[in-house]
């Protein structure tokens, strides 16, 4: 690959970015970041989305498909692998395994793309690219965005990437406790979707921009991208709600789960049943609270839309310190079973609109809804550093 010198180059520069589709809180941050360089240089920037693993050679191809399945139905068996996996010589261990199967790949985009950035928003992806790339692309500046909120995997922060982006201080301590330069480390916030970025509308004001009667109050019911959770026995717990309250359910693309509650709830006006939906955005705004589970990008957008949380459950491993971090600053709780998430919801319903606002205001101060913006100049003063030296 000639070296990247954007200056002797027409047109857009080239963004790539390492994904994949496990869980949907990868594919979010990739496109909040391709959103973001459209934002600050419209024009400017030529983004591709990869997801490598799937296409890397078996095993490694199927691995989206095995953890959609094994976080849907085996979660605890999720939580053992990520505990025997984590650390940093496990971790090693997994590099070695995984980079053989991606490593061609990987080489072909770099040499198809001829990026002037790239970054990864996956934890298997980071060390076998960077090695990849500076092998084969030249000089050309890597950033790693680290999508968990607190107990990121130890292949997060291996191969000594330009600039290792955070969401929250508690996962810049974890990343410098598994060796991370600091110097490179930014604490910047999870890159979510810029639809959240200005002041949320009232609930009531959200409900009429979706063409809902504004009365009766909203919860909003989501399972994650992967549909993940216990949405049908939650649905029937709150639907039994006095007085009664409007239920948005949001299966992603969980299609027989989607199927099954819209069967399930036919004939019940207050209930809406969705699948994947792409205006998420305009829900969360509609709705007084959000009972969810606590994927980093659930929880990051709720809060960004001024959302409390009601966290009907969590993946063991990563997803444990998303838990902590929401109850510590009281922005949401943890709800055991069916019954908790209806006794919580009916709780915070009880204790009047004031309040409710009150949840809705601590939430929004929680929230970083310009990370994306943040993360992107991060990531081109790589670039223009990266121009200064090729001029030097």
């Amino acid at each position: 690959m000639p070296a990247n010198d954007a200056a002797n180059r027409s047109g857009a520069r080239r963004l790539l970015v390492l994904m994949s589709d496990t869980g949907g809180g990868h594919r979010a941050a990739a496109m909040a970041l391709a959103e973001a360089f459209a934002r600050i240089q419209p024009g400017g920037w030529s983004v591709r989305l990869e997801d490598v693993l799937s296409q890397g050679r078996w095993p490694v191809s199927r691995f989206p498909w095995q953890y959609a399945m094994t976080a849907r139905h085996l979660p605890r068996l999720w939580g053992i692998s990520f505990r025997l996996t984590d650390g940093p010589r496990r971790a090693a261990v997994c590099d070695r395994l995984v980079t053989p199967a991606i490593r061609r790949r990987l080489v072909e985009l770099f040499q198809e793309h001829q990026p002037d950035l790239v970054v990864s928003v996956h934890p298997f992806l980071t060390r076998p690219a960077i090695a990849a790339l500076r092998r084969h692309g030249g000089r050309v500046p890597f950033a790693t965005v680290v999508t968990d909120l607190v107990d990121g995997h130890a292949l997060w922060y291996r191969g000594g990437p330009d600039a290792l982006v955070v969401p929250t201080r508690a996962a810049a301590a974890r990343a410098v406790a598994l060796g991370a330069d600091p110097a490179r480390l930014h604490a910047l916030g999870q890159p979510i979707s810029l639809a959240l970025l200005d002041p949320p509308p009232s609930p009531q004001e959200g409900r009429r921009r979706l063409g809902l009667d504004p009365e009766p109050p909203m919860v909003l019911v989501t399972a994650g991208g992967d549909g993940v959770g216990r949405l049908a026995a939650i649905a029937r717990r709150l639907s039994r709600l006095e007085p009664a309250a409007r239920l948005v359910l949001i299966c992603g693309r969980n299609e027989a789960l989607r199927a099954r509650l819209a069967a399930e709830t036919a004939g019940q006006p207050l209930v809406t049943v969705l699948g994947f939906v792409d205006n998420m955005a305009a829900w969360l705004h509609a709705a007084d609270m959000v009972v969810g589970k606590a994927g980093p990008s659930s929880i990051m957008e709720a809060l960004a839309a001024g959302r409390p949380l009601v966290l009907h459950g969590f993946l063991p491993g990563q997803e444990n310190g998303n838990v902590r971090l929401v109850e510590d600053r009281d922005v949401g709780r943890l709800a055991s079973s069916p019954a908790q998430v209806a006794a919580l919801v009916r709780q915070w319903l009880a204790e009047g609109p004031e309040a409710l606002a009150a949840r809705q205001t601590r939430a929004r101060a929680a929230a970083r809804p310009a990370a994306a913006l943040d993360i992107a100049h991060c990531l081109l003063d790589l670039v223009d550093l990266e121009d200064e030296k090729g001029e030097g």
